[in-house]
């Protein structure tokens, strides 16, 4: 808390004096100046004023004084004035701020230290007051088109100043792309103060998007490595000077490592203001899509594609998608307002019905085009496209099969997995192995984007014993798949809480160490820094990794009976039903681990395994004294 929050507020206007009024109109400079002066001296005097009382009239005299007044000394004890009202009232001075701005860039023209320094002051404080600073834009993209080089220069390096304060997490996207491709411009400018002064500003703006994104927006000026290197070092000024101004606000805190400027405390503001708590700015890399201008493809479509679409030849069909693809590419951000539904609705049709993989390839690799570009306004879709992908999952081909990946992770991506949580139950239930193993595979990456917190557990809940079904499935990529699974979930939620999602399948040492393979996997990929915020999220009971499953108390439980497991297949998938004579020989040779691997576990068993093993082998020598009983006494 700074010593303004100590102050009380003060209203002066009952303590300007009789003849304030009749100096102020004054014809004589020098009487207009003393005027300004008491007012200056009043605002020195009292740092805080109250917001209780309307300074409108006060404040736009100035503002009249700023602009129209002939004595240079009067504009400066104006500007003086203009800073201390803004620095007296904060954030409720903020609706001065917009008309003034024009009128400080416009007396910027002015190169004599004693205009110009209070008008570089005032800039300063009431840019301050703003909680944005994209209101001004087009007063500032006005400014920085005007011939006179002082006013460009000083208009760019009020960019950079109220950049500097801005928190990265809230930088003003709109005004960053506006201004980019003029301050881009100026760095070219005759003159050398100008030229440095965008330089400066585009550090400011590299700091808050980072320099990827910066280049993008910059186009060829990104090729020149003089500029981009004095772009880059004005970026860590700004860093230096985003942690310091700050610092200045941010409550005392135990001694900590910070690994640089911008993750230092921030202003509540957006533009820095300094009156609230500071909070943590956002340390990672703005998304490049939010620069990226919005384009509509309806407008664009490709010559003849509402014919060509639906002609007989696969040809045609193919051309015609292969030109939607392309503008979909070219322009990877879609505008929102567009009514896509016809669209999609298409497309749909194609992905499903049409007979030639090549052009259902196509049309899987549009809807993801249509799906990334329109991020959250997709989700509308998701419902009706999201059954067709899982459908087509049936063909093995890469052709089709890696596309339509892409494409159902672009498009869930748009809604969540709560919203297709009925679908992807469905799926995991078709007789089709490779639908099974692709809906696995998609469990698990969707899995690896969440954590326990954003694990939608009335969902997992009903997907899990599929899951564990498929865990047992005659076809290895189908079980393999679904371990994968299983692990990224164990990942997500913690080891503890999926071991009691996987009770039915806990004590079976083949499959828990499959999953617990794929859980070690998943850890790897997600990395130290995930890993860690993982930890935060799940109980401290779970945090530490058991490198076995809990076991429970009592007996262990015996493998399940090959008539057990048997009736647990779906009888609906006849594809996979064993050859007649399977069984047979399956009784007179001693399975391999990999031929029936769920059903019993192999001889050479790790010593972690041996006291399960060995129950289970007491159950079977039980089991095996009592069929003979049965046989002799039948």
């Amino acid at each position: 808390m700074s010593n303004w929050d100590y102050i009380d507020e003060v209203d002066i206007l009952p303590k300007l004096p009789p003849n304030f009024d009749e100096l102020r109109e004054s014809k004589k400079w020098q009487e207009r100046k003393e005027a300004l002066e008491t007012l200056l001296k009043l605002l020195t005097d009292n740092e805080r004023l109250s917001t209780k009382v309307s300074y409108a009239e006060l404040v736009g005299n100035l503002q009249t004084v700023l602009a129209k007044d002939a004595n240079i000394n009067c504009q400066a004890l104006a500007a003086k004035c203009i800073g201390k009202f803004a620095t007296g009232l904060r954030t409720k001075f903020a609706p001065f701020a917009s008309p003034l701005l024009p009128v400080i860039f416009e007396k910027m023209k002015e190169k004599k230290p004693v205009l110009r320094e209070p008008l570089v002051e005032c800039s300063n404080e009431v840019g301050r007051t703003m909680t944005s600073i994209e209101p001004s834009q087009e007063d500032i993209l006005a400014a920085l088109a005007k011939p006179n080089p002082q006013i460009k220069q000083q208009t760019a390096l009020f960019v950079g100043r109220q950049l500097d304060l801005v928190v990265p997490a809230k930088q003003p996207k709109g005004f960053v792309k506006a201004i980019v491709p003029v301050l881009g411009k100026l760095t070219g400018d005759a003159d050398q103060d100008v030229r440095e002064a965008a330089l400066q500003a585009l550090g400011a703006i590299q700091r808050l998007i980072g320099d990827k994104n910066l280049k993008s927006l910059l186009g060829d000026l990104s090729t020149d490595e003089g500029k981009m290197k004095k772009i880059g070092e004005y970026a860590e000024k700004s860093a230096a000077t985003f942690a310091e101004e700050q610092s200045k606000f941010a409550p005392p805190a135990p001694a900590a490592s910070t690994s640089s400027g911008a993750a230092a405390p921030s202003a509540a503001a957006s533009t820095g203001g300094s009156s609230r708590p500071a909070e943590p700015a956002a340390a990672e890399e703005a998304d490049p899509w939010d620069f990226i201008d919005a384009f509509d493809v309806l407008d664009k479509m490709p010559d003849g594609f509402d014919t060509n679409i639906e002609s007989k030849k696969w040809q045609e069909r193919k051309e015609a998608l292969e030109g939607l693809l392309q503008l979909l590419t070219n322009n990877p951000k879609l505008e929102p307002k567009a009514n896509y539904g016809a669209l999609v609705e298409r497309l749909q049709k194609v992905l499903e019905k049409d007979a030639n993989i090549n052009v259902a390839a196509l049309a899987a690799n549009c809807l993801t085009g249509l799906a990334t570009g329109l991020r959250t306004k997709f989700q509308q879709f998701v419902i009706s496209v999201t059954p067709i992908i899982f459908e087509k999952f049936k063909e093995k081909k890469p052709t089709l099969r890696d596309p339509l990946i892409n494409c159902i992770d672009a498009v869930v991506a748009t809604s969540n997995l709560e919203a297709v949580g009925e679908i992807v139950l469905a799926a995991l239930g078709k007789p089709n192995p490779s639908i099974k193993t692709q809906t696995n595979l998609f469990l698990q990456r969707t899995f690896m984007k969440l954590n326990s917190q954003t694990m939608p557990k009335k969902t997992l809940k009903t997907l899990i014993p599929l899951l564990i079904k498929h865990s047992g499935d005659s076809d290895s990529e189908v079980r393999d798949a679904s371990y994968a699974a299983m692990g990224a979930m164990m990942r997500a939620i913690g080891e503890k809480p999926a071991l009691q999602l996987l009770a039915d399948i806990v004590t079976d040492n083949i499959k828990m160490g499959k999953i617990k393979e794929y859980h070690q996997k998943a850890l790897a990929e997600a990395g130290p820094a995930e890993i860690a915020a993982m930890v935060q999220s799940i109980h401290k009971a779970d945090a530490p990794a058991a490198a076995v499953p809990p076991k429970k108390a009592g007996p262990p439980k015996s493998a399940p009976k090959k008539e057990e497991v048997d009736e647990e297949e779906s009888p609906e998938e006849e594809p996979l039903k064993l050859p007649p004579g399977t069984e047979k020989k399956k009784e007179e040779k001693k399975p391999s681990p990999r031929e029936n691997i769920e059903n019993e576990p192999p001889v050479a068993a790790k010593v972690e395994l041996l006291l399960a093993d060995n129950g289970e082998k007491a159950q079977r020598i039980k089991e095996e004294k009592q069929l003979k009983e049965k046989n002799i006494n039948a």
